[in-house]
């Protein structure tokens, strides 16, 4: 006989023999309730098993059997589909270790390639979506049924870009299915980027080839450099020529990483004339060689053109202020920059034009620009908005190591009208403000 032992209130022992009948009650009541969800566990374990789900959007939807999208509920597959412990559906790469090797290849090719996918079960594979693969190099479709019995097979259809790639590439590509021990089975794509004309990875190359000159002032020449390399084995080559689609680009060459066994290594130094257009100028860069397995090299050319001085934030906000819930508002920093990076400036004085803020004393900090702290004056004022201009005098003659800066002023008194001297700029900022009721 089991005897269940509790404890009274009085903290001894005792049995539900000897208790009350109210109390009896209560231990019944309990028992059945764990009991019951005992039963519930059991049972959604069972169906989870004999149903299955697969993380991810609804394999439903790949059937047409429910709404498709990303965070769509699992929900039942259709019977066919379930995976099943008697007669499972098992998929199967016909790879060796689950790994397709595409061996060297050179940097910009486009591969194809098809994976053969088996069912080696007894009963249906189904594959509920499109492979996925973990970046843009590698892209995956699904050829074929996506319900394969036993003995059947599909394909997964692979596009391998290599434009941007150097050296060792390992990608995995991944296929849902509904068999029970694989449910989301990985092959890899491995490959080697070393053949033919290779752009490396620079300062000024960066992912995606895109050949960066830097943010300038208007008129201003900028210069980057492109590092080629090719294997020690190939035959001598040169840079013919480089050419632009909307900038007329010179350029000189040189060897670089003479201790390289492997690669030989050429950098070539592309002068940019400069651009009067403020905004991001792109275009197609075209470098020439004499190389017989690369005569072409495609590039993406980005030139950032600025004003002579710009601030960030380019305009300060403040929100709401003021009003029956006294809001305050937190102090804002306004930074001051050279278009034409590594100019020495450096900033007079920054003065308010107009009511309701004040600014702090300008501070050098460097390669970070000269800063300064705005703050609303929170002063009581009726509802509306409150605005006024932040005016900079910012001296481009003298470096900022040199000189210190003015005292900051809260002047009302217009400056928009000065006329700056020599070598002298003027920078405005709008500051904004709206009081509540």
């Amino acid at each position: 006989m089991v005897v269940v032992a509790v404890c009274d209130e009085s903290g001894t022992g005792a049995t539900i023999g000897r208790m009350d009948r109210p109390n009896r009650l209560r231990i019944a009541l309990v028992g059945f309730l764990t009991l019951g969800v005992m039963v519930g566990v059991v049972a959604a374990a069972r169906h989870a098993k004999t149903n299955g789900t697969i993380d991810g959007p609804s394999p439903d939807a790949a059937f047409g059997m429910g709404p498709k999208g990303v965070g769509t509920p699992p929900v039942a597959l259709p019977p066919e589909c379930r995976p099943s412990q008697e007669n499972p559906g098992t998929l199967r790469f016909e790879l060796p270790a689950d790994v397709l090797d595409l061996g060297s290849v050179k940097q910009g090719s486009v591969i194809e390639r098809d994976v053969v996918v088996r069912n080696t079960g007894s009963g249906i594979l189904c594959i509920p979506e499109r492979p996925r693969t973990g970046c843009g190099c590698v892209q995956a479709e699904w050829v074929g049924e996506m319900r394969i019995p036993p003995t059947g097979s599909g394909i997964a259809r692979l596009r391998v870009d290599t434009k941007g790639k150097e050296g060792h590439v390992d990608k995995d590509v991944t296929v849902v299915s509904n068999d029970p021990i694989r449910p989301q089975a990985v092959f890899r794509v491995k490959f080697e980027v070393k053949l033919g004309v290779l752009v490396a990875k620079s300062a000024s190359v960066t992912a995606g080839s895109v050949v960066y000159f830097g943010r300038h002032a208007p008129g201003r020449p900028a210069t980057a450099v492109v590092r080629l390399k090719t294997p020690r084995e190939d035959a001598a080559w040169n840079v013919t020529a480089v050419e632009g689609t909307k900038t007329k680009f010179t350029f000189r060459t040189a060897p670089a990483e003479p201790n390289d066994t492997v690669f030989r290594h050429v950098d070539v130094t592309i002068e940019h004339p400069g651009s009067e257009q403020l905004d991001l100028n792109d275009e197609t860069l075209k470098i020439l060689t004499t190389h017989p397995d690369r005569p072409e090299i495609l590039l993406h050319a980005q030139l950032l053109v600025s004003k002579k001085f710009y601030t960030s934030p380019p305009s300060v906000r403040f929100g709401f202020v003021g009003g029956s819930s006294n809001a305050v508002a937190s102090p804002r920093m306004v930074t001051v920059f050279p278009g034409e990076e590594g100019t020495p400036f450096r900033v007079k004085k920054a003065v308010i034009e107009g009511r309701g803020f004040t600014v702090g004393l300008p501070t050098d900090h460097g390669n970070d620009g000269w800063q300064v702290e705005v703050r609303y004056d929170e002063q009581k004022r009726s509802k509306g908005p409150v605005e006024a201009k932040l005016i900079f005098h910012i001296d481009e003659t003298a470096a900022s190591s040199v000189s210190t800066p003015s005292t900051a002023s809260t002047s009302t008194a217009s400056t928009s009208t000065d006329t700056p001297a020599p070598g002298a700029s003027i920078l405005e900022v709008r500051l904004h403000a709206e009081v509540r009721d």
